[in-house]
């Protein structure tokens, strides 16, 4: 599968990493640090991004999912079908990874584009960002604050021929299977995705039988630099140095 996105954004795409100021940030860490991974809170003790700003981060999120709609019946409703979605993606998160084989060293990387890729990528972003359309999410879906901040997409099979698009999966498909030592099978390609201003996407595991991804960054107009942050093999989350997305990087 490729997911190819456009960060323009404030926080980070697959969570947040605003931190306490005083408190030295660390370049890696354990699951539950940033955000709830395996758990339904983050760590508590010793938690180098700081546990109230994190916590805080997240029960807002949380809040945000529910709404602040006046009927009763219907916030209760709202509680339950948020903690349904947020329950599914924890219990992914820490069942998933062991049934799953590895076929990598780290689990993650990061890399150039192929040329040929980002200048067609590149391509169609100068030539049609004004074409995204919003994406529609499930209301109480909680992989990303789209009730804050939606998400756009451009469609590539709409503007790219059959072949051609065949032939930019072909070329990402290549740096993969060098990657993971596999031949792979296409999945999905989604296009390009646009994250707004305080847009969060939750950590989280792709619904088998994925087993690679890869993320273009296309373009990005940012305050700071966009922080993926990833969790390896290892069990520990990376970020900053190793997980900073720059503009045609996969």
């Amino acid at each position: 599968m490729t997911r190819t996105v456009v960060g323009r954004t404030e926080e980070a795409a697959g969570g947040s990493i605003r931190v306490d100021p005083h408190v030295k940030i660390a370049t890696s860490y354990g699951v539950d640090v940033s955000w709830p991974m395996q758990q339904e809170k983050v760590l508590t003790e010793n938690n180098p991004l700081g546990v109230d700003v994190r916590q805080s981060i997240y029960d807002e999120y949380i809040r945000g999912c529910v709404g602040n709609e006046k009927a009763q019946v219907l916030s209760k409703k709202h509680v339950r079908e948020c903690n349904r979605w947020e329950n599914d993606r924890i219990t992914m998160n820490r069942n998933q990874p062991a049934i799953s084989q590895n076929y990598t060293h780290a689990g993650y990387a990061k890399v150039d584009t192929p040329s040929s890729v980002r200048e067609t990528l590149q391509s169609i972003w100068d030539q049609h960002q004004e074409s995204k359309q919003e994406e529609l999410w499930e209301r109480h879906n909680t992989y990303l604050n789209h009730w804050a901040t939606p998400s756009h997409m451009i469609d590539i099979g709409t503007i790219l021929s059959r072949s051609q698009e065949m032939k930019l999966v072909k070329e990402v498909q290549t740096v993969l299977e060098a990657w993971t030592q596999q031949p792979l099978v296409l999945t999905s390609v989604y296009g390009i995705r646009i994250y707004g201003p305080g847009a969060i996407l939750a950590p989280h595991v792709d619904r088998l039988p994925l087993v690679s991804s890869a993320i273009i960054n296309v373009a990005q107009d940012v305050e700071e630099p966009w922080v993926l942050e990833v969790v390896g093999h290892d069990g520990k989350g990376y970020e900053c140095h190793n997980g900073t997305v720059g503009y045609g990087t996969i």
